[in-house]
């Protein structure tokens, strides 16, 4: 969870939530056991490019595209 937190640039809470909100698929063995999260699932909430936008917290916010 840690990990995770740190590759997303948020709180370990925010992984929680993500979590809870089945944004972020991730496993238990058993109740109250630490979550597994794999890597790849990680990679696909991180910002594409570094032209994609500023980097947020809130990992629902969308950029705009100006023309």
């Amino acid at each position: 969870m840690e990990e995770a937190a740190t590759m997303l640039g948020v709180s370990t809470e925010t992984i929680r939530r993500l979590i809870a909100q089945k944004q972020l698929p991730a496993k238990q063995a058993c109740r109250s056991a630490p979550w597994i999260i794999e890597h790849a699932e990680v990679e696909k909430l991180m910002p594409q490019s570094a032209g994609s936008g500023p980097r947020t917290k809130i990992l629902d916010q969308l950029s705009l595209e100006l023309q």
